[in-house]
């Protein structure tokens, strides 16, 4: 699985960091589902996703988005996350925002 060209951590480097917040009710579209070629591979890719989402790898973002969602983090003046990660399956290649 392929999450963003320009920081793509381990799952044990980004273990080793704390979460930086909690994620609420997590879903996924049909569409993700149906992307993949079986229910173990969407899931697998599903939890890469919130690992690197809820540990501050934004994926494939400006750099102005960026510094939104760390300011985001603030609790005093709390915004909207977003996320863009690419993911792949052996025939092409879709966005992920979150």
């Amino acid at each position: 699985m392929y999450i963003a060209p320009h920081d793509n951590p381990t799952p044990t480097e980004l273990l080793a960091k704390p979460a930086l917040f909690e994620l609420g009710t997590v879903v996924a579209t049909a569409g993700f589902l149906h992307f993949f070629a079986d229910k173990a591979a969407a899931e697998k890719t599903g939890s890469a996703i919130a690992l690197n989402y809820t540990r501050g790898n934004w994926g494939v973002l400006c750099d102005e988005d960026k510094a939104l969602n760390d300011a985001a983090l603030d609790p005093s003046a709390p915004g909207r996350i977003l996320a863009k990660y690419e993911v792949q399956n052996k025939d092409m290649e879709k966005k992920v925002y979150t």
